[in-house]
């Protein structure tokens, strides 16, 4: 970002006609407004991570409660997280029993019995995104995870839901 450039300087007290003296050294900036720019490309990177790791580390906050005060032990339904960096399908619970999560929620508890889960599928690739109605009964205490099948071509064919040990 910078050189070192070489003034020659003439000794006013020249002691002979052909003799230069010292040979000063300044440091010139090729440009000095490059360094600003980085330092502000740093400050937003680093802005932008530090918001992605409170979102990630205060995710158990964002969980819908869709329980009756009966119930002591909720089914716990996850879906995917809604920012996923290289994930080539995407798996998002939008809503439990037509009760909408809100686009920082990505997974409920649920009372244990018949529910209607709506999910939507998104292929990263093709950037197919489709819409899936699953009805499912879900027992007390277990905690289930949205999983999806799918192809470049036809997005995704199939959603399940599968328990997790």
């Amino acid at each position: 970002m910078s050189r070192i450039a070489t003034r020659i300087r003439l000794d006013p007290r020249r002691r002979g006609d052909d003799e230069v003296t010292l040979v000063q050294r300044v440091k010139v900036d090729m440009q000095p407004d490059i360094q600003a720019k980085l330092q502000v490309q740093i400050q937003t990177c680093c802005r932008g991570l530090l918001v992605a790791a409170m979102a990630l580390s205060t995710s158990a906050c964002f969980t819908l409660s869709a329980t009756g005060s009966d119930q002591a032990v909720p089914a716990h339904v996850t879906g995917d997280y809604h920012v996923r960096a290289g994930a080539p399908v995407n798996v998002f619970l939008r809503s439990v029993d037509d009760q909408p999560l809100h686009f920082w929620q990505h997974a409920a508890d649920i009372g244990a019995g018949p529910h209607r889960l709506l999910v939507d599928c998104s292929v990263v690739a093709t950037q197919k995104l489709s819409r899936h109605e699953l009805n499912v009964s879900l027992e007390s205490g277990v905690r289930y995870r949205l999983n999806a099948e799918a192809n470049d071509q036809q997005g995704c064919t199939r959603i399940t839901l599968d328990e997790l040990e």
